[in-house]
């Protein structure tokens, strides 16, 4: 009943006779041998009664292929998407370019020592937290990079500690926000410029040190100690007692001496390094 409702009426007695041939050619049903080498079915209608259907002629036979040949069917070709390929080639080119942006700011640094080292109260009045040796430390150990995101020294100053409507509103020519000021006044304490010019920055947007370590793409997720961003200078009367070694943009960071269990890690923070602060 579904069939009379949805197909025209010149279009039944075709699809009876498809399936009726489909159904008789899956059960391979007996056939006759004919001379023109197909075979003809033996329930087949007989050709006077074909023209009644306005199927075929008297004159055309029912047959199906010869024995030991089989026809493949081709297929109806899926209907084109041609339209969609501007659409997946764009996607591709954006998935690409932020894939390389991603590795581009990812962060940099890493602690080979981490189970030698703690951060505890410092032995420098007014330094707040040190780094100290938990265990003997041979003289020249690496023992890893300074951790942080890397910026180009333009962009720190254009974009650190500033939102996106304070950045537009510079370019328009205001002065920068006393946030953002601030935010980049309190980063200056642990970030450390680089020969280049660039600068590894271990500390969020307000400028205050990332503890729990810096991340690539998810905040909390996969982030970087920042340990020796607790490695205080010397006092008056001190050494240093671990150097650095600047290659490309990592900045490594070696004992320069025996460095004995329970001594206090100290550096020199550069020529970079602003020290107006000192004694304050």
């Amino acid at each position: 009943m579904l069939l009379r409702k949805m197909l025209p009426r010149h279009m039944l007695p075709m699809l009876a006779l498809a399936a009726l041939s489909s159904t008789a050619w899956s059960h391979h049903p007996p056939s006759l041998e004919h001379p023109r080498g197909c075979r003809m079915l033996a329930w087949a209608p007989q050709p006077s009664s074909l023209p009644k259907m306005g199927l075929a002629r008297s004159s055309e036979l029912l047959c199906s292929p010869p024995r030991g040949r089989v026809r493949a069917s081709r297929r109806p070709r899926p209907p084109s998407m041609a339209f969609l390929d501007p659409v997946v080639a764009s996607a591709s080119a954006a998935a690409t370019v932020g894939a390389m942006y991603a590795w581009e700011v990812r962060p940099t640094g890493e602690v080979l020592v981490e189970a030698a080292l703690q951060v505890r109260a410092s032995n420098l009045p007014g330094a707040g937290l040190g780094l100290f040796a938990r265990e003997d430390i041979p003289s020249a150990t690496l023992l890893g990079t300074y951790s942080g995101k890397v910026w180009q020294g333009r962009e720190w100053l254009r974009f650190k500690g500033a939102t996106l409507p304070e950045v537009l509103a510079e370019l328009t020519g205001a002065e920068p926000s006393p946030p953002k000021m601030q935010a980049q006044e309190l980063a200056r304490a642990y970030v450390w410029r680089l020969q280049n010019g660039c600068i590894i920055d271990p500390t969020d947007n307000q400028g205050l040190l990332l503890e729990s370590g810096v991340s690539w793409l998810l905040p909390g997720i996969g982030g970087v100690p920042v340990l020796f961003s607790r490695i205080n200078e010397p006092g008056r009367g001190l050494d240093t007692n671990v150097v650095t070694e600047e290659v490309g943009n990592e900045l490594r960071i070696y004992a320069e001496r025996d460095i004995g269990k329970g001594e206090e890690l100290y550096i020199d923070y550069g020529t970079f390094y602003d020290r107006s602060s000192y004694g304050k």
